[in-house]
């Protein structure tokens, strides 16, 4: 393994740890911290292919708290909607949209962390639009997580059925991903084998993240994530 390969498998093993914890963030630490040192176009087909590992478990392990019909008739289709039309849009190359990366990123890290208590839930029309956007921004970095769970997130479910639909929601999508990354060559066997080293690291953020869920204040948890996630921001909104 090369120092680059182990230093990325690192960041996947914090993102895998925060994902089995909170649900989502998987890919928003990997895409946040691995754009200060690779080309986002370079690294989202690197990592989605190891984080399919860490949904396809969690799902597996507790298919039992997911709200499919939720999932299926109310986030799904209007999210894959948004996710496809970017991806087709956009193409391979988003280089040019780091600074919006690093600028979504910080403005949500700072209303999360300046939130004194949770507001009402949006209505309807705002939480539909919420879901799209959430699709176009998982089409272009893979990190639509923190805009769906502000659309979706005050939905009476329980903290494990929250957790549990988020990962079928990455599982289904990511798929999808994974798909159009192959139908591109940006998914190729000598990337799949790079993403094979990463599964260890998966496979230990698994372990921390499960106990953590179990453990740790999920609030203050994802409060120090975002302190992470904020500072890590600022670099990206200065265009390469």
């Amino acid at each position: 393994m090369t120092p680059d390969l182990f230093l990325l498998a690192a960041i996947v093993m914090c993102g895998v740890t925060v994902q089995t914890t909170a649900g989502f963030g998987a890919m928003l630490v990997c895409v946040t911290l691995g754009a200060l040192r690779w080309p986002i176009a370079e690294l989202i087909p690197l990592i989605v292919p190891a984080l399919l590992v860490q949904s396809v478990w969690t799902v597996m392990r507790n298919h039992h708290q997911v709200q499919w019909g939720f999932l299926l008739r109310r986030v799904l289709p209007i999210m894959l909607l948004g996710m496809v039309a970017a991806m087709l849009l956009t193409g391979r190359d988003v280089s040019a949209f780091r600074p919006l990366l690093g600028g979504l990123i910080l403005a949500l890290g700072l209303r999360e962390l300046f939130r004194r208590v949770a507001g009402p839930p949006p209505p309807p029309w705002q939480s539909t639009l919420g879901i799209f956007g959430a699709g176009i921004i998982h089409g272009l970095f893979a990190t639509g997580g923190p805009l769906l769970v502000w659309s979706i997130g005050r939905e009476s479910f329980t903290k494990n059925q929250l957790r549990t639909t988020l990962n079928a929601i990455w599982m289904l999508l990511n798929t999808v991903m994974i798909g159009i990354f192959v139908f591109r060559h940006q998914v190729t066997t000598d990337t799949l084998t790079r993403s094979a080293w990463m599964l260890p690291a998966v496979g230990l953020g698994l372990m921390w993240g499960e106990r953590l869920h179990h453990r740790v204040d999920e609030r203050y948890f994802r409060k120090l994530v975002w302190v992470i996630l904020c500072m890590a921001a600022i670099p990206l909104l200065i265009p390469r």
